[in-house]
């Protein structure tokens, strides 16, 4: 298995809603506040370019890519779109209608409006005139989940309808996209908002609140990776392994490394936990994994079916590794076990055991001190969530919506925190969100017509319901035969023991210095090692709270799925319905994946207690 990488493009992303009617004498004021904020973020974005960390990262380009959303209403949306061209920035025009529609809005300078068009990508939304408001409302929204900066040319006002600049300004600071304010009348200096209690003080304050500062702050952590907390490792083995790996690789960064993953074998012994699981599933079992690419292929959705796959593909090796080396470890263990019946066998023989216990038990050593050093268990479990959010957010992308980061990444970004409520440095998986989001800032703009991509988006939707619900029927059919299986393997086994521990009772009571005794201790012994790996591999596979899991989600994805089936795509503003569906789909999804990860995070492969 090869994984293929590229470096990412350098993108930043400004939205802009703000008022059609700029009072006379008020409007070269607000072009130049625009002016300077654009120049600002295009020259710190140049700065930081040249730095080490952006260069293992990005494309070196001569030019990043720049690019101002707007919607190109009179007044604040074009003033910002004029500005935008000057300092070299592309224009991408989400429309509220199709463009003869909305050019009513203006006649009379629609000429104006086809010049900016001209220059523009163009995506026409499925709005229509008699849902106008809502129409205007979803577009600004659009602007908001598809840019990194909003500038918002507004006076502080309440809102004066749906779909006005306080509401999207308010949706802004919900979502937690950064908001750069600036104030038409002059009264206050423009200012830097990022939710809704900073918005709340802005507003209350006559005199403004300085936000230059922020704003750089704002732009470095977009660009700049974040830095990841050192790896915490715990037991003599985790020490060993993090002494070996620093030697070796220094202080490598998770994100490097998954940028710099080379080819892993997917053969031989780490396909070991997979023959395990197939041997505990009967054979007359009919139904069977999903064997699609998950993502069906398009137009919209290429970007990121070409970073889910890497990412998918290194998820399941590293999952196979993880899980393989328990199951190995397990089987060791018995061997361990076995050579104790050296003690009984001739002198050859038992130098034949000693040497088998000996290599059985490197073996395990070996593999606990690997999973350590590379970290299986790890990357197998960051990997899966970026592949799930790439698999989201591929179905979204097909109808202009996108993953809302801020809910569903807050377990990857959260901080390690202290007793006294201090946090430390960023956790582990804090580069998965960046670099999601860093993928994201790069896609290439949606374009065309709504109207064209309804149908393709339900569609998409709907075939991801329905191989979801075909693999969790999958899972839950085969961890419960397998646990089932295990079950009654550990308890055969046991029961064995048991009896073979009478046995041995009645024979030491009656020949208490007969042979047969030690043949039994060691007999008994091996066959509680064995119950015990059973009852171990059960404990490690989960396999019963997976098909809990499993049977929520079906419920979950069978309600979603009459959801969409009640949907009519060939009405006007359809894709509104059709995208809170998309997000209600996805964010049920992704919090079953989360689920998943707390289940597994903390199941760090350790050495079996040989006694």
């Amino acid at each position: 298995m090869t994984a293929s990488f590229s470096k990412l493009p350098l993108a930043f992303r400004v939205g802009v809603t703000g008022t059609r009617n700029i009072r006379q004498g008020t409007e070269d004021a607000v072009r130049t506040e625009i002016s300077q904020v654009l120049e600002l973020i295009s020259g710190e974005i140049g700065k930081l370019a040249q730095t080490s960390a952006s260069q293992s990262i990005y494309v070196q380009e001569p030019n990043c890519k720049l690019r101002l959303v707007s919607p190109l209403a009179e007044g604040s949306d074009r003033l910002a779109a004029e500005e935008a061209l000057k300092a070299g920035y592309a224009l991408y025009a989400p429309l509220p209608f199709s463009r003869s529609e909305y050019e009513k809005d203006f006649p009379d300078t629609v000429e104006a409006f086809r010049t900016l068009l001209s220059k523009a990508d163009v995506l026409e939304l499925d709005g229509a005139r008699e849902f106008a408001n809502e129409s205007y409302r979803e577009v600004g929204r659009f602007v908001v989940r598809n840019c990194d900066l909003l500038i918002a040319v507004w006076d502080g006002e309440s809102e004066r309808g749906p779909g006005g600049t306080a509401e999207i300004v308010r949706f802004a600071a919900s979502l937690r996209v950064p908001v750069w304010w600036i104030n038409p009348s002059g009264q206050s200096a423009p200012c830097f908002v990022d939710d809704l209690q900073k918005l709340r003080a802005a507003r209350a304050s006559t005199a403004g609140i300085a936000g230059r500062d922020d704003l750089v702050q704002h732009i470095g952590r977009t660009i700049v990776p974040p830095k990841i907390g050192g790896v915490k490792r715990t037991g003599a083995f985790g020490r060993l392994a993090h002494v070996l790996f620093h030697a070796r690789h220094g202080d490598a960064s998770p994100l490097d490394e998954y940028l710099n993953e080379g080819s892993l074998q997917t053969s031989g012994i780490w396909r070991a936990y997979s023959v395990a699981m197939n041997a505990f599933i009967p054979k007359t079992r009919s139904i069977s994994p999903i064997e699609s690419p998950y993502i069906v292929p398009s137009s919209e959705n290429h970007w990121w079916l070409r970073y889910f796959q890497p990412a998918d593909r290194l998820s399941e090796a590293y999952g196979d590794r993880y899980r393989s080396s328990y199951v190995l470890i397990a089987a060791l263990a018995v061997i361990v076990a076995a050579a104790a019946i050296g003690d009984l066998l001739p002198h050859r023989l038992e130098v034949f055991t000693t040497a088998m216990e000996a290599a059985a038990m490197t073996f395990i050593v070996a593999l606990v001190l690997a999973n350590y050093y590379y970290r299986w268990h790890e990357r197998w479990i960051s990997y899966r969530l970026l592949a799930e959010l790439f698999r989201k957010q591929a179905m979204l992308w097909t109808i202009g919506r996108s993953l809302p980061a801020q809910e569903i990444l807050r377990s990857a970004l959260t901080m390690d925190e202290f007793e006294d409520g201090e946090q430390s440095e960023l956790s582990r998986d804090a580069w998965i969100g960046w670099y999601f989001a860093a993928v994201a800032r790069s896609a290439p703009p949606l374009t065309g017509s709504f109207d064209l991509k309804k149908e393709g988006a339900a569609a998409s939707a709907k075939a991801l319901i329905k191989e979801q619900i075909q693999y969790h029927r999958w899972r839950i059919v085969s961890s419960k035969a397998a646990a089932s299986s295990m079950e009654r393997a550990g308890q055969f086994f046991l029961f064995v023991a048991a009896v073979i521990g009478f046995f041995k009772l009645v024979f030491w009571t009656t020949h208490p210095a007969g042979a047969h005794s030690e043949w039994l201790r060691t007999l008994g012994a091996l066959l509680s090692a064995l119950s015990a790996s059973f009852v171990a591999l059960r404990a490690y596979s989960e396999l019963p709270l997976l098909a809990q899991q499993s049977s929520r989600m079906i419920k979950v994805l069978k309600n979603a799925e009459s959801e969409m089936a009640a949907i009519d795509v060939n009405e006007p503003a359809a894709s509104r319905d059709l995208g809170h569906a998309m997000d209600a789909l996805a964010l049920s999804m992704m919090q079953e994946v989360t689920g998943w990860m707390q289940l597994f995070r903390l199941k760090s492969l350790e050495a079996p207690d040989m006694r």
